[in-house]
């Protein structure tokens, strides 16, 4: 009966370490994505800070417009990124192009 479990834990050692170096081998092209993503998100909040900015609207109006913008470009792109994740790079081009504090968003 011990010889039995023991070739039950060789075989998942063996699974194991199979899958470890899959994992392995997929985790540059994984970091290269998510690289590649973010410089993508930080690109479109900039364009559409700047778009936003000379409107004569008000600053929530242009968040939301600068949001939205984000969203369709990655989408254009086939992309996408979390709302929350969208927010925190357009408040970021805000702050990077000196435009003031971004207007909160509405919960």
């Amino acid at each position: 009966m011990s010889s039995f479990w023991s070739d039950v834990e060789a075989a998942i050692a063996a699974e194991a370490t199979k899958l470890k170096a899959e994992v392995e081998a997929a985790l540059p092209f994984i970091k290269t994505l998510v690289v590649a993503t973010a410089q993508e998100l930080g690109s479109a909040a900039l364009q559409a800070v700047v778009a936003q900015a000379p409107l004569l609207i008000s600053g929530q109006e242009k968040l939301s417009g600068a949001i939205s913008s984000v969203g369709k470009t990655l989408a254009a792109d086939g992309k996408a990124a979390a709302l929350t994740d969208t927010q925190i790079a357009v408040q970021a081009a805000y702050n990077q192009l000196g435009l003031g504090k971004a207007p909160a968003v509405a919960p």
